[in-house]
């Protein structure tokens, strides 16, 4: 219907559209035999008429309906409707997600284009169409909507085509009234010196009066290394009331990369650079420093685990283990600024991040950024642990979260997921940190899948608890490189078992463990990656809140077969859920702690709960 929307509504409307003839009678353009505005009710032209208006309620209707799925599509993203999406996908695929209300432009244009020549007047249709034909110039050349270039250059292209064709047919119109004429082009003049007079001010307000930069920080970083922790801390900065303007990460503010190092020169109040391992090899991580660096926008370091400071030999060759940083010399930035700001890296204020991503190391990092007029001084150190309300057993999360521990960007992940729930779900998840066991309630467990998971002890161990306590296991892919095991995978862990075991952890069957793994990839994995812009990652948490929320679930020891044993030593297994098979009066009811339950002390996230009891 949209492809055929013009040619479909003029001939609905071509009843409406008639020609003048030298007797003073008008007739319609398409039916000569027909005399327009002549008999009344009886006559052909008013039954014309009347069926006329009547079947243009249909692409009326349309936009109408087209309206009302613009106005909900933000929601209905928010809410994870794949019904709605797919229902009118057909609407906004053609168009870049920020402007999905472009479709609203283009129908409306094309009505118009169907409904101008019903005006009798010749040199009023070609005004019209004129000047509905530069506003969609105008709008498509500053918006860019269509997802894909070509088109924007295309939709641009046939609409100028248009216009200069009308100016040449007006050339060979007549009968034109001069005081028509005269009217619309004196209109013309004064809405030119209106806009004129408008926006001089308006210039002049936006170069000299003073104001804050839109973006109060942006977070440089590399995506393989710390995506989702710049994922994780904008979020939590923007819980925090201090910070009232904007948060810059690329996934979700950069449209152009033209426009980056215009947006760190001109639009930043403060660069955060989350310094993870291979940043400073990074010809647009590097490209940001720099920029800031030149134009005197405040900095600071983040210092993540596996960041080392750059060497000598790094700065004075950094062309030759960099050779694509001649990539920056088209933006003013040449190898010896690189260097220049390389040996004063060190100076910048910088903050050591903690290898856990904890909420409190989080509000402390934050806590640190807002800091102003700080100088290079030594690294300020934050703790992953702080003093945490206690808990009553009977209290514990029934969802967990489980990372591979020894990844950090898992961990943001889980983090990220976790705060994403909060609002989705009744009860906040716990994100299960190495040390703890599952907590005897235990429903549902959120598996963070990355590569070599399933290679981790805490992960493998965990998940032989889960089978062994019937709780349902909802695999989430939080990097688009994992590998979902392969049947060689599959077959090397049941010949190799597992290669991490920690110090006096139990043996874990090899042949089980497998099992346990192939069960898991039987339920269809939920995508979330925290790399992913602001609405994509709020629908994939949406079905991911309608998996953990559904009444039915199946768990993870009814998709593994039976008679094999998980654990060698099954002493250890024991300690998993005690409490499953006794009341809550019996010898580990509701007084006892935790840590007589779980046989550990770390339950750095169950911060959410109030009702308290203090852990051993």
């Amino acid at each position: 219907f949209m492809c055929f929307m013009v040619p479909i509504t003029a001939s609905l409307v071509s009843p409406f559209q008639c020609v003048g003839h030298p007797n003073g009678q008008w007739t319609v353009r398409v039916y000569p035999s027909v005399v327009c505005w002549i008999g009344g009710a009886d006559s052909m032209h008013y039954q014309l008429c009347v069926i006329s208006a009547l079947a243009c309620t249909l692409p009326l209707g349309f936009l109408t309906v087209a309206a009302m799925a613009v106005r909900n599509l933000p929601k209905k993203m928010k809410e994870g409707d794949t019904g709605f999406l797919r229902t009118f996908a057909f609407l906004f695929f053609r168009f870049r997600l920020e402007c999905h209300w472009f479709v609203l432009a283009f129908l409306v244009r094309n009505l118009a284009v169907a409904f101008i020549p019903v005006l009798p007047e010749v040199s009023a249709q070609t005004v019209l169409m004129m000047i509905v034909l530069l506003v969609s110039v105008v709008t498509t050349a500053y918006y860019s909507p269509w997802r894909l270039p070509v088109a924007n250059h295309l939709d641009v292209f046939a609409s100028m085509s248009v216009i200069a064709l009308l100016h040449f047919a007006a050339l060979f119109t007549t009968g034109v009234d001069p005081d028509l004429l005269a009217a619309v082009a004196m209109a013309l003049l004064i809405s030119i010196v209106a806009v004129f007079m408008a926006l001089v001010p308006h210039a002049m307000w936006q170069r000299f009066a003073p104001r804050g930069k839109p973006f109060q920080f942006f977070l440089c970083h590399h995506k393989a290394g710390a995506g989702n922790m710049a994922r994780l801390l904008k979020m939590h900065m923007q819980q925090d009331s201090a910070i009232t303007r904007r948060v810059f990460v690329d996934s979700d503010d950069l449209r152009d990369l033209s426009e980056l190092f215009g947006i760190v020169q001109g639009q930043v109040e403060k660069l955060v650079i989350l310094c993870s391992r291979e940043i400073l090899s990074r010809v647009w991580c590097i490209g940001e420093m720099c920029t800031s660096y030149l134009n005197g926008v405040s900095m600071q370091l983040v210092i993540l685990p596996d960041f080392g400071y750059p060497s000598d030999d790094f700065i004075t060759e950094y062309q030759k283990y960099v050779p694509d940083v001649v990539m920056l010399a088209e933006h003013g930035i040449g190898v010896p600024i690189v260097q220049e700001f390389l040996k004063c890296f060190k100076m910048q204020p910088k903050v050591r991040m903690p290898s856990d991503p904890s909420r409190q190391s989080m509000v402390a990092l934050v806590g640190q950024l807002l800091v102003k007029n700080l100088v290079g001084a030594d690294e300020v150190e934050l703790s992953a642990t702080a003093p945490l309300p206690t808990i009553q057993t009977s209290t514990i999360a029934q969802d967990v979260i489980v990372a591979d521990q020894g990844n950090m960007e898992a961990l943001c992940t889980a983090h990220v997921i976790k705060m994403g729930l909060i609002r989705l779900l009744p009860e906040a998840l716990h994100v299960l940190m190495k040390g703890e066991r599952l907590p005897r309630k235990t429903k549902h467990m959120v598996l963070v899948c990355t590569n070599g998971i399933f290679q981790d002890h805490f992960i493998a161990s965990t998940l032989v608890d889960a089978q062994v306590a019937d709780v349902a296991v909802v695999p989430v892919v939080s990097e688009a490189a994992f590998r979902f095991p392969s049947p060689e995978s599959i077959q090397e862990l049941r010949k190799n078992g597992i290669k991490t075991v920690d110090d006096g952890g139990p043996e874990i069957d090899s042949d089980a463990m497998a099992d346990i793994v192939v069960a898991i990839f039987t339920e269809i994995a939920v995508e979330v990656n925290p790399q992913d812009s602001e609405e994509i990652i709020a629908v994939r948490l949406q079905a991911l809140s309608k998996i953990l929320g559904a009444k039915e679930v199946k768990v993870l020891s009814s998709r593994v077969p039976t008679g094999r044993s998980p654990r060698v030593s099954q002493a250890a297994s024991t300690e998993v859920m005690v409490d499953n098979k006794e009341s809550e009066g019996g010898a580990l009811g509701g007084g006892d702690t935790v840590a007589a339950v779980t046989g550990h002390t770390d339950f750095d996230d169950f911060d959410d709960f109030d009702d308290t009891i203090q852990p051993i």
